[in-house]
This record gives structure tokens, C-alpha cells and sequence, in this order.
């Protein structure tokens, strides 16, 4: 299987706007997005994980394999989102991001789905 790719939403300020939750295809490969175009430059991201599940399950932001000089070194991880629960995770973009802009999400189960805004 593949890395599912998730299109980040934008949501503008004094504004409130539903968002969609996308899962991975296939757990082990996660979900990956880019860093959208018009916010290049801008330092930090929102990413909310939605556990659909019956159980908690944990949720990882993976470290750059090709990221900047100020790359993380470690998955940043989040034991246990709680079933039926909804987190936000904000991430500073250099940390994060590989040099074309990606930044891959793996989840530990199905269950859990993802949003990307900004």
C-alpha cells in the first residue's frame, strides 16, 4: 500500500468552517501532506487526530528522514487518544517537515483519522 495524501484545510480567522477527517490506507505507511503553498513561511501547523474507535490509540508525527538543520531527531508521539476523542497537535514546521514540505502522520490503528489546518 501507499501513503495516503491529505490536503490541509484552510480556515480563515474570526471564521468557523467544518473540517473532514481522512484515515490511512494502510496503517504502517500513515498519512503524509504537504505544507500548503500560501502558508510557506508560516512556523506553526495544526494537526487534530479523531479517534473513531472503541479503544484508545496512539498517534505519531515522524521526524524528517531529509529535513532542515533544525529537524527533529525523534517521532514526536501521543500515547493513547481517547476513544472518541479528538487532539490537537501543533508542530513547528523546521521541526517537522522534509525539505519538499512533507510531514508524515502514523497512526496505530485505523481508527484514528486526521485533519491538516491552517
Amino acid at each position: 500500500m501507499a501513503v495516503k495524501e491529505i490536503i490541509p484545510q484552510k480556515i480563515e480567522f474570526n471564521s468557523i468552517k467544518a473540517v473532514s477527517f481522512e484515515a490511512a490506507t494502510a496503517v504502517a505507511d500513515g498519512c503524509s501532506f504537504k505544507i500548503p503553498r500560501e502558508f510557506a513561511g508560516g512556523e506553526y501547523l495544526t494537526i487534530l487526530a479523531q479517534n473513531s474507535g472503541e479503544a484508545p490509540y496512539d498517534v505519531s508525527v515522524k521526524c524528517p528522514s531529509d529535513g532542515s538543520y533544525a529537524a527533529a531527531t525523534e517521532n514526536l508521539k501521543l500515547v493513547d487518544v481517547a476513544a472518541g476523542g479528538i487532539v490537537a497537535i501543533r508542530v513547528e514546521t523546521a521541526r517537522f517537515a522534509n525539505n519538499d514540505g512533507s510531514i508524515v502522520l502514523i497512526p496505530e490503528n485505523a481508527a484514528v483519522k486526521f485533519a491538516v489546518i491552517y
